[in-house]
């Protein structure tokens, strides 16, 4: 699932919540040693999400999620950040 997630949309959120759980509380993180990644280097990627990112001037990269039933990789494209959601 590809979202735009630029703007704080409540029923986009409860989307993402119903299909991977949502965020971790603030002290799981800590229990667990982190739950997310720090800029990480898009180096290949699927043709669909691979159009998106030439639209963009910036260096490609992304950020992962772990969510209680799956992951989010959220990644910038004009000025827009899109969550791909992998269950």
């Amino acid at each position: 699932m590809l979202l735009n997630a630029s703007y704080n949309h409540p029923e986009r959120r409860e989307k993402i919540n119903e299909e991977i759980g949502k965020a971790f509380t603030l002290m799981e993180p800590i229990k667990k040693k982190g739950v997310g990644s720090h800029k990480l280097f898009i180096t290949s990627t699927s043709i669909e999400i691979q159009h998106l990112l030439i639209l963009d001037k910036y260096i490609n990269t992304c950020n992962i999620e772990i969510r209680p039933e799956g992951i989010i990789i959220t990644f910038r494209i004009c000025f827009t950040h899109r969550i791909f959601q992998q269950t």
